[in-house]
């Protein structure tokens, strides 16, 4: 496993090998939402996913320094204009359909304080909507750019592109006045997906640092090209640079969808490039889980350099506010690992066991001794856990907030960098500009 919070203040690229949390729910939003949100936690479900170390793609971003992200109505008509040619990606059971008005309308008012459980309340953005989970760029003759993680083919999956709708104008027009009904020429299905690369990403838990940056830097795929429905109406498209020189400590930012909120646009000059690798590069850009998919701008030119796809780190952090103890049992008959909480036992296939044990005793510095047919895990008083860690959702489902303080917005230094960037590869220009 990648270290604590403090292994993030060095001066260093660090890329976390994390666990990943899945909550289990019945529909398609709620599916949606595990991936890119991480969804309050759902305590009459006892099944959690495999503990299997990956590089996490999907939800991880972070804030640097101070917090760069703007208001549609907070930002210059140039970057207006920008964020009206962005799209955000929305479950279709988020929206109904009214024919009297022609309008979809949002079907359940959901806010960050709803989905993260016990965040402090004067966080930033505590208080506001959500409705997506990725974000994407129009890029004219109805072709929308996004991540491949955004959208599959696949007909199981919680991201299959038929289940998704692709809207304009996701955003507030001032304080506290979030959009709540899309015009038909606001709202778009996806008719094909006619570009779409993303690479494995299960590793080892033995795997180095330096491997897995080199791998995200120079082997990691992730990007997407689909096909609306229809042209979009009085929409001008974001252009690609077809040729960028993209070179350390170039100004760069995004527009996009940061946990599923209104679009949100970045300060152009707030954040830069720090690294540069083949497929992708780091930077420190402000992000969140929903960026995913949103396009990259060079602050200068205002052209889509590249896609958001990568990050490290959780957007909310707790700490333990008594120690915590619980039981460990082996069993075969569970899949992966399961929680019983009446009887304060995590369940967990034997395979797996050893990787428990690793998180709990290094990771957190906690105890695991066994005692008699079980073992017992023991985590301290103090021990900060962000919102995407595996144990993060053991405590929280076994002790609840008993356990926990309120969440506050993780940042990290403005000299570090961890959001990553996939430069925009020759099959989409070619098809985008053919």
């Amino acid at each position: 496993m990648g270290g604590d919070v403090n292994y993030y203040q060095k001066k260093h690229i660090y890329i976390l090998v994390i666990i990943t949390m899945a909550i289990g729910y019945s529909n398609f939003r709620d599916a949606v939402a595990q991936q890119e949100f991480n969804p309050t936690i759902d305590k009459n479900n006892s099944n959690i996913s495999v503990p299997t170390p990956r590089v996490k793609k999907t939800g991880d971003k972070a804030i640097f320094g101070d917090n760069s992200m703007q208001d549609y109505y907070q930002v210059s008509t140039t970057l207006k204009e920008m964020a009206d040619s962005t799209v955000a990606f929305v479950p279709k059971d988020l929206l109904i359909y009214d024919s009297q008005t022609k309008t979809y309308k949002v079907a359940q008012e959901m806010r960050v304080s709803r989905n993260y459980g016990n965040i402090d309340k004067k966080e930033d953005f505590v208080n506001e909507n959500i409705l997506s989970f990725c974000s994407g760029a129009y890029l004219g003759k109805s072709y929308i750019l996004s991540a491949g993680h955004c959208i599959d083919p696949d007909p199981n999956s919680p991201s299959y592109f038929k289940n998704v709708y692709i809207v304009f104008g996701w955003r507030y027009e001032a304080d506290n006045t979030p959009a709540i009904a899309f015009s038909q020429d606001q709202v778009y299905t996806i008719k094909e997906i006619k570009i779409r690369k993303l690479s494995s990403d299960e590793f080892s838990i033995s795997i180095t640092t330096d491997c897995l940056l080199d791998y995200l830097l120079n082997k990691y795929e992730d990007y997407s090209l689909s096909v609306l429905d229809r042209e979009p109406v009085n929409k001008e498209p974001l252009i690609i640079d077809k040729n960028p020189s993209i070179k350390v400590g170039d100004k760069a930012f995004t527009i996009g969808y940061p946990l599923g909120m209104a679009v949100k646009i970045d300060k152009p000059q707030d954040s830069e490039v720090k690294l540069v690798g083949k497929n992708t590069f780091e930077t420190n850009i402000d992000a969140f889980g929903g960026n995913s998919g949103g396009p990259v701008f060079n602050s200068e030119t205002k052209k889509i350099i590249g896609i958001l796809v990568t990050g490290f780190g959780g957007e909310f952090e707790y700490e333990l506010k008594q120690d915590v103890l619980f039981n460990v049992r082996v069993d075969i008959s569970v899949k992966e690992v399961k929680l019983i909480e009446e009887k304060l036992t995590l369940y967990v296939n034997p395979k797996y066991l050893e990787d428990i044990k690793k998180i709990i005793t290094q990771q957190y510095n906690g105890e695991f001794n066994k005692n008699g047919d079980k073992y017992m895990a023991l985590i301290k008083a103090g021990t900060k856990m962000n919102n995407r860690d595996f144990m993060f959702g053991v405590v929280a489902r076994l002790f609840w907030t008993e356990a926990l303080n309120k969440g506050k917005l993780v940042r990290y230094p403005q000299d570090n960098y961890g959001t990553g960037v996939m430069k925009i590869p020759d099959p989409v220009i070619n098809e985008v500009h053919k």
